[in-house]
Formats: C-alpha cells, structure tokens, sequence
C-alpha cells in the first residue's frame, strides 16, 4: 500500500486526517485485488472511498460507538495503566 504516495508495509502504520491511502499500480492487477472496485464501500463516515483509482482519504477520526456498555471504558484503562 500506498501513504500519501511513500510505500507502507506495517500493519499498524498510524494515518492522520488528510492522509490518502491507495494500492500500489503493480498490486492493482494481482487475483487477490481483482474484485476490489465493487468491494470498496465505506461505512466509516470518516473515510472518504473512491473505488476507480483504488483510493481511501481518511477525513476524521473514528468516534467510540455510543451505547450501553456494560464496562466502564475509564476504569478499564485506569485499571491497566497502574504500575
């Protein structure tokens, strides 16, 4: 993959807001992506897809789901990050 044009191989690379993500021209053809166009539809409000260059654009940052939680997520983190 692609990172504002400069080749990424780490999974868990950290993108930003404004960061465009595509696939590389060599891997556009390969089985793996054949079917891709089709695939690629967004449900993050905070991706912006186009399918025809093989693109994604982050434009935001995804937000924590609100719903009724049976666990604190405050407490959960405070717990793990005593010493």
């Amino acid at each position: 993959f692609l990172v504002n044009g400069t080749r990424v191989n780490v999974p868990s690379y950290h993108v930003s807001s404004g960061d465009k993500i595509s696939l590389r021209k060599a891997s556009q053809t390969k089985t793996m992506f054949a079917n891709s166009k089709t695939r690629m539809k967004s449900q993050a409000k905070w991706l912006e897809v186009d399918p025809d260059n093989f693109e994604i654009k982050v434009i935001g940052a995804p937000l924590a789901p609100e719903s009724d939680q049976a666990v604190v997520l405050g407490s959960v983190i405070e717990f793990y990050n005593r010493a």
